[in-house]
């Protein structure tokens, strides 16, 4: 998909939430400088970024939570094991060697080194996985 028709699915996407819009591409610039040739695919409730599968998600943390900004986006992605830090927000133990971490991003704490990191271990282990046949 063209990226201008990429940008106008994203747009509808935060239709609910457009404070957050920055927020998110703020994070697919800084993605996109690591992983040149992401796309991303627009679903009803969330946004993947595929490499060529999907490596790691962008979605709308429905309501305002106590403590977290109105422009906040969650970034999600699968590790080979739990990592406890504070950018992770929750993890989620989805079977062996597989857990869902959660990073909340928002103005002045978007995508760093840090979560680039996580970002790079998820990417090889989705194409670890696709290379196996696994899915």
């Amino acid at each position: 998909m063209p990226r201008e028709q990429e940008r106008e699915r994203r747009s509808a996407f935060f239709a609910s939430q457009p404070k957050a819009q920055p927020v998110f591409e703020a994070a697919v610039r800084t993605i996109r400088r690591k992983f040149p040739s992401v796309g991303l695919r627009v679903e009803s409730n969330q946004i993947a970024f595929d490499d060529p599968h999907a490596f790691a998600y962008a979605w709308l943390p429905p309501g305002l939570v106590n403590g977290r900004p109105e422009e906040c986006v969650v970034l999600s992605f699968v590790l080979p094991r739990a990592v406890e830090h504070a950018r992770i927000s929750n993890i989620t133990f989805v079977r062996a060697d597989r857990y869902t971490h959660h990073v909340p991003l928002h103005v002045g704490r978007t995508v760093d080194q840090q979560v680039l990191d996580w970002l790079s271990e998820a990417h090889d282990l989705m194409r670890s996985t696709y290379r196996r046949g696994r899915r």
